[in-house]
Formats: structure tokens, sequence, C-alpha cells
């Protein structure tokens, strides 16, 4: 009997501009054309920043894996000193055979070898394939952004994102009080337990804040993201809240009582002027299925239906 010989493993090697169509097309595969993965100039940017780092895994049908290293933008913990896992990627036919798992491995080695403060990265939870490929990065759930971007992988609804994050630095990790109402407790208690934070969680203050600024700046969130959920049925917006001040209390009804709901929790929150501080994240929400928002077992499903019964609670 002929015994055919075993396919040989992907090889895993830096991305390079003559990968860029097949990029392309596993990620027109997986995303629509909303996605900015889809595009073109896009892709040709990622590989030609030397501050970011993209991998592919090669086949004898070509490049049927993608992932990368980069700076942490747009995300409301933004740090210099902090990456991110993203473009994370593997074509259908190539899935559940281990490739993920070793081209997660080769973005780890490289990622810690750069000794980040953070590492974060961003799931779309239209699936739970790329959460659970990263699990050896031991990455916590920090927000959960509902219904924040265009229907990216065709689901039928607008997508929601998940954010998680893993600290890499321990001199960050210092004992500190937050002001946190009984209803955000277990949220915040998943986050701080999971990351190792020395918190105080307390559930009273007094504060003289003057609060005009803020609800200034939450009438504005709310308008905008009420013009955005009427064009395209989606909000990006989110209000951030310094819950290590009194304040904090005053705020989150405030928030409440505009519709807002809590999505995530972010600790260690860097400041421009270079001070950090632990800041609740609140959104105004679309109307979501949120049976379409997949979550891996474990962690970040307790963590996604936390934040669901708070918002109805």
């Amino acid at each position: 009997m002929k015994i055919e010989p075993e396919e040989p493993e992907p090889v895993i090697r830096k991305a390079k501009p003559e990968d860029i169509e097949e990029i392309l097309e596993l990620f027109r595969e997986l995303y629509t054309p909303y996605h900015g993965c889809t595009k073109e100039q896009v892709v040709r940017k990622d590989i030609e920043d030397e501050d970011i780092v993209s991998y592919v895994a090669v086949s004898k049908l070509g490049v049927v894996g993608h992932g990368q290293i980069r700076p942490v933008e747009g995300y409301p913990f933004t740090d210099e000193k902090s990456l991110e896992i993203s473009r994370l990627g593997v074509r259908k036919n190539s899935q559940n055979k281990g490739l993920c798992k070793n081209l997660v491995k080769v973005l780890s080695d490289v990622a810690f070898l750069k000794n980040p403060e953070f590492v974060i990265s961003c799931f779309n939870t239209a699936s739970d394939y790329s959460q659970r490929a990263l699990r050896p990065f031991k990455l916590t759930p920090v927000m959960l952004a509902l219904g924040c971007s265009y229907d990216l992988a065709g689901i039928g609804d607008s997508n929601s994102l998940l954010i998680s994050m893993t600290l890499n630095k321990d001199e960050l990790n210092q004992k500190t009080e937050v002001y946190i109402p009984k209803r955000y407790c277990k949220l915040a208690g998943l986050v701080y337990r999971d990351m190792g934070l020395d918190r105080r969680l307390r559930k009273k203050g007094d504060d003289d804040t003057d609060l005009s600024e803020f609800k200034s700046r939450l009438d504005d969130m709310v308008k905008r993201s009420e013009e955005m959920i009427r064009r395209e049925s989606c909000s990006p917006n989110y209000i951030t809240i310094n819950i290590t001040r009194p304040s904090a209390f005053e705020q989150i009804e405030m928030a409440r009582q505009a519709g807002l709901v809590v999505t995530g929790l972010i600790p260690l929150y860097r400041r421009r002027n270079g001070t950090r501080e632990d800041r609740l994240i609140m959104s105004y929400i679309p109307h979501l299925n949120l049976n379409k928002v997949k979550t891996a077992p474990g962690l970040n499903e307790k963590f996604a239906n936390t934040v669901f019964e708070a918002m109805y609670d």
C-alpha cells in the first residue's frame, strides 16, 4: 500500500511586499470589504512601517496565516510602551490544525523580547477563533466594545470587539483605592483578580468636584452616538470615568441616566502627564443581538456575561 507523505507544516516568516496579494486574499475570505485589512494600501503600509512586524504562515498553497506586532493605537489605554497583537487570521481551510498556535508562539517570543509594559489585543467577536488562539498570552478582557463598528464579518449586525491586555511590568502594580458602585463590583473583581492588581473597592465617598464639564462632555458624546447609530447602526464612541476619585459615583449615575452602559474597566490608564489611574468605560450602544457576540469559554465568556448582567441590572 502506498503511503502518502505528510504535508510539511507551513513556514512562518516575516511578511514581504510580494506577499501582499495573498495576504489580501486571506482577509477578504474572513471579512467584508468594510474591513481595513482587505485594502491593499493598509497591508502595504503595515509591511513598510518599521514599527510594525508582520508575519505570515506559508504553505504550498501560499500565504495561509497572518499576524503582527504593532504599537497600540486607537484604544482608551494607548501607551507608547505597549504592544498590540493584531491582524491575526488563518484561511478557513487551514484552521483547527495548530497553525494559529504556532503563529502565536512566534508573535509571543518577539513581543516579550521588546519588554513592553502591556501586551494588548482586540478581538472581533463574530467568532471566538482568535480568542482561543491567543490564550498563551494570558490576556485579561477589560472592555467589550458593543456595536462599535460596521458589520466587518458578515454576521448581519454591527460588530462588537473584545479588548484584552496583560500587564508585563510589576512596578506599575501599586495599591490603589477605587470607587465602584455595587452593581459593577463583580466586573471590577474579574479584571483586578486576573491581572493581579492590588485594589481596595470603595462603595461610597464624598467629593466636591464640579461636574459641569463632565455633563457637557457626556451630552456631546450621546449626541454623536445617536447620530452615528441613526446613520450607520453602530457607535464607536465611549466616555471614560476616573474611578480613583469619589466623584466617579455621580458621574457613573449621570451617564446611566443618559442611557449609557458600562462596557469595561481599564486599569493603569496613562494620562498625558505620565500619571496613571483606573477608568470605567461607558458607551451608548445600538440595539444588538447579543447572541451574535461570541466569546471563548472561560474568562472571556464570564467577562462578557458580567457586562450583560450589569446592563440589565
